[in-house]
């Protein structure tokens, strides 16, 4: 089995955390919402994040290599919910009263919160990229220094 980085690892993690617990989500919403309109929306987007961790499943078997990304991450480190889903799980029920608009709100903070991580994941990789390239056209120098002006790029 092939090694990968922490940060690979917790990509992963974090990008199927989120389809599955936005399923679980947008499920729950449609369960609570009256408006049939509403439950469908809902079951809808429940059904996006279905197809969304299905391409994530052959995405991630492309990149590290292997059909079966689950042989990478051990079980409970896909159990529980993802931060974002628990925070608007916490504001549904603060704001349960307030009806289907309340409900539609929380879901678009949903995707709001997902592409922002998928962006900031996708950035990350970009630095990586640039780092490594980098560093390749100049491995020919008998010291190499990478210049701090590129540190101010990422904020941590």
């Amino acid at each position: 089995m092939a090694t990968i980085s922490q940060q690979v690892k917790d990509a992963i993690k974090g990008a199927i955390l989120l389809e599955v617990n936005g399923r679980k989500f947008f499920n729950h919403a449609a369960d609570v919402t009256k408006h049939e309109s509403g439950k469908k929306m809902f079951r809808f987007l429940a059904e996006e994040e279905v197809k969304h961790l299905k391409t994530f499943t052959e995405l991630f078997g492309q990149i590290l290599g292997s059909k079966d990304w689950r042989k990478h991450l051990s079980s409970h480190e896909l159990e529980g919910e993802a931060p974002l889903v628990e925070k608007l799980k916490e504001r549904m029920k603060r704001e349960e009263g307030k009806g289907e608009t309340e409900a539609i709100s929380i879901g678009m903070q949903l995707e709001m919160d997902a592409i922002n991580f998928f962006f900031e994941l996708h950035f990350n990789l970009l630095f990586l990229i640039f780092i490594l390239l980098y560093i390749y056209t100049h491995k020919m120098a008998k010291r190499f220094t990478f210049p701090t002006r590129f540190l101010v790029l990422v904020d941590y």
